[in-house]
């Protein structure tokens, strides 16, 4: 929230993006735990693509996430 806050004082122009399939093609440390977490309309998507994440789906707050542990 801080950085949001002086980027609008400061009239910055800000951009995100995310690169799609990044996580797949990147190496996973291995002395580290790596949590993947999808969230909202995405996780109808995960579940379409193959229904046995269906039984990993939670809700927090009203919302459904996928968590991935690597």
């Amino acid at each position: 929230m801080t950085t949001l806050i002086i980027d609008a004082l400061e009239k910055r122009d800000v951009a995100i993006f995310d690169v799609s399939g990044a996580f797949l093609q990147t190496e996973m440390p291995k002395d580290k735990n790596v949590l993947l977490v999808i969230r909202n309309e995405f996780v109808d998507k995960l579940c379409e693509v193959n229904p046995q994440y269906k039984e990993h789906v939670g809700i927090l707050n009203g919302k459904k996430f996928y968590m991935l542990r690597y």
